[in-house]
């Protein structure tokens, strides 16, 4: 009887061990789910206080090397502070994910995230999948606009 305790103790011991890494790697793996942005068919860049739009960026080439002037990856949680007001917003496009039940072949795209530069350049709102995150951003967004 000892023995079988000891079995599942050591059985739940391993199984919250190996739940405790697969969540590790899958949050680290999550940090970079922002290069996924570059799967974006369409980004449009619009003025925040009157919705003209800025810019856009239809082709591969062009989406690749704004995500990356971006810099997504050094940007780091932040509040943004109060007084620092909304310049831009950057609304993103992908085509919707196929399913296996889905027979036509449609054109449409489906926004999958949204941003807010702030007047600073140094913060951005994202908006994706429902989630709203701050970021204190390693250099001045303003100056891929300019």
């Amino acid at each position: 009887m000892k023995a079988k305790k000891i079995f599942i103790t050591f059985t739940i011991a391993l199984l919250v061990i190996g739940l405790g890494i697969y969540f590790v790697i899958k949050n680290k793996d999550n940090d970079y789910d922002l290069d996924n942005f570059t799967k974006a068919q369409l980004v449009e860049v619009y003025d925040y206080e009157t919705d003209e739009i800025i810019c856009k960026y239809d082709t591969k080439e062009d989406i690749d090397s704004f995500v990356i002037n971006l810099d997504i990856e050094e940007w780091k949680i932040s509040n943004i502070p109060q007084e620092d007001t909304a310049k831009y917003y950057i609304v993103m496009y992908q085509e919707p994910t196929k399913k296996v039940q889905d027979n036509e072949n449609s054109s449409d795209i489906e926004q999958i995230a949204t941003m807010t530069i702030y007047n600073s350049g140094d913060y951005v709102e994202l908006k994706v999948s429902g989630m709203k995150f701050d970021f204190k951003t390693s250099q001045n967004l303003l100056d891929i606009f300019e």
